[in-house]
């Protein structure tokens, strides 16, 4: 295949100090030869999606589980994309090779110069062409996932609330939860996105853009009043990546589920690197109706 004299990317220039704007981020234009494969075990890598995620509003601001991403880099994002290019020392090696879909943490770019070290190869004999992109729900996925079983230790009837029940995590929140034998109730923006969330399994979906005392009136009804002090509730946070140790029988339980019929991915699918910033803003909205992502390259992943 081709590869082109030049790629863009998505430089941060300014820290948000409210919203991100127009002026957080600029499209930058590079010359590919940076990118080329220098030595053994580095890859050229075509960007085909890049993810967008609310964690994205932190890395531009402050340290945190991640460092901090700094002014003048490209914009940090998990992604997935197809190996364009190896060293020539590496031609005949198949650990990765060329046409191999991977998934790893890249950025808001066209193209990437990669170590094999940090990629994952989705393309494996067990993985179908379709399911590659479930590779970038993998976060959302654990997120959901971990949260339910190791955190929550939700229960067979139990019930179990999700709030933002129409977005990336809590979508994946109340399938899971219907897995396990509880009654879900959502919560979500809109009478529209109310009964998307019911009909991918939700008992009851409540809108809270109905007004506060409708909201509050749905609330006591569908839920009921709890008082917290003597439920013995708490609150914990949590990275999914705590529970790293756990992920091969989270990633086999998450894919027989999705192979079963019985947990669907959703993807809210948006066009153009450029545009990235936006959905950025968008999500913080509440404009997406499950996992949003951006389509970076014209060719499908694994295609050359």
């Amino acid at each position: 295949m081709s590869i082109p004299s030049q790629y863009a990317r998505i430089a941060l220039v300014e820290r948000p100090t409210t919203d991100i704007n127009s002026s957080t981020f600029k499209v930058e234009k590079e010359s590919i030869d940076a990118l080329l494969p220098q030595r053994s075990g580095q890859v050229l890598v075509r960007i085909d999606y890049v993810s967008i995620d609310p964690a994205q509003r932190l890395w531009v601001s402050l340290d945190s589980y991640m460092p901090i991403i700094p002014i003048g880099d490209t914009m940090r994002a998990n992604g997935m994309g197809t190996v364009v290019k190896v060293h020539e020392s590496d031609e005949n090696n198949d650990k990765v090779k060329v046409g191999d879909v991977v998934n790893w943490y890249c950025g808001w770019s066209e193209y990437q110069l990669v170590d094999v070290k940090d990629v994952v190869v989705v393309s494996s004999a067990d993985t179908r062409p379709d399911e590659y992109i479930d590779s970038m729900a993998d976060m959302v996925s654990k997120t959901a996932y971990y949260g339910l079983l190791n955190v929550g230790l939700v229960k067979p009837g139990e019930t179990v609330v999700v709030s933002g029940a129409a977005g990336a995590v809590g979508i994946l929140a109340v399938q899971i939860a219907k897995l396990k034998g509880a009654k879900v109730i959502g919560i979500a923006g809109g009478a529209e996105k109310c009964r998307w969330v019911e009909s991918l399994g939700a008992d009851k979906c409540i809108d809270y853009k109905q007004g506060s005392k409708a909201f509050s009136e749905a609330f006591d009804k569908d839920i009921g009043k709890l008082p917290l002090l003597f439920s013995s509730s708490r609150m914990e946070g949590f990275v999914y990546t705590t529970f790293a140790s756990q992920d091969a029988e989270a990633e086999k339980d998450l894919r027989q589920w999705k192979r079963e019929g019985k947990l669907k991915i959703p993807f809210h699918v948006e066009q153009g690197l450029e545009n990235a910033p936006r959905y950025l803003q968008d999500i913080f909205k509440g404009t997406n109706k499950g996992k949003m992502i951006v389509k970076v390259s014209s060719k499908e992943p694994g295609a050359l």
